[in-house]
C-alpha cells in the first residue's frame, strides 16, 4: 500500500474510508467504525431588518436560515423594519418564497408594527408568514440555549 504521506485520503461515506494509490489510481477501501455522538438540534432565531431591494447580502441570510434548517435545527426567521417588505403576497422573485421552498420547516414571522408602518395588511402577507410582535421576539430570544443572529 505504500507510505500514507504519499497517498491521498478521501472519505466516501460515514463507514468506508478509501486510500487512493497515486501511481495506479486504484483504491483500497476499509470499513471503519465511528464513535457516533448524538448531536441535538439547536434553536436559532434569525432577525432580518433589511430588504433585498437595497442590500444584496440579505439573500445570503435567507440561505443561512435554509441551511440551518436543512441541517436539522429549529429555525425562526423574524422580519422587522424594512425586512418585512419581502413578505408581500405575489412578489416576483421572492426571497421568502425561495426560503419556504428550500426549507419549509422554517417559521417566518413578521413584526406587526413594521407591517403597519409600511401599509402591509395581514391579508396581503405571503401564505405561511405569520404577523407577530416584538414581545414574541423577546420571548424567543429569552429561551435558554437559543442562538440569535441579527442582520
Amino acid at each position: 500500500m505504500g507510505d500514507l504521506k504519499s497517498n491521498k485520503r478521501c472519505l466516501l461515506s460515514q463507514s468506508v474510508v478509501c486510500i487512493l494509490l497515486p501511481l495506479t489510481g486504484a483504491a483500497q477501501c476499509n470499513q471503519v467504525e465511528f464513535n457516533a455522538k448524538r448531536i441535538d438540534m439547536a434553536d436559532y432565531v434569525l432577525v432580518e431588518s433589511r430588504d433585498p431591494f437595497e442590500y444584496t447580502d440579505t439573500e445570503y441570510f435567507y440561505q443561512v436560515a435554509a441551511d440551518l434548517s436543512n441541517a436539522g435545527n429549529n429555525v425562526t426567521f423574524f422580519l422587522v423594519q424594512n425586512g418585512v417588505l419581502t413578505v408581500r403576497k405575489g412578489m416576483s422573485n421572492s426571497v421568502v418564497a425561495k426560503l419556504q421552498t428550500a426549507a419549509p420547516s422554517v417559521k417566518i414571522l413578521a413584526d406587526e408594527f413594521s407591517l403597519r408602518e409600511r401599509a402591509i395588511a395581514d391579508q396581503k402577507l405571503t401564505p405561511g408568514v405569520v404577523s407577530s410582535d416584538v414581545d414574541q421576539l423577546v420571548d424567543l430570544l429569552a429561551v435558554s440555549g437559543v442562538k440569535a443572529i441579527w442582520h
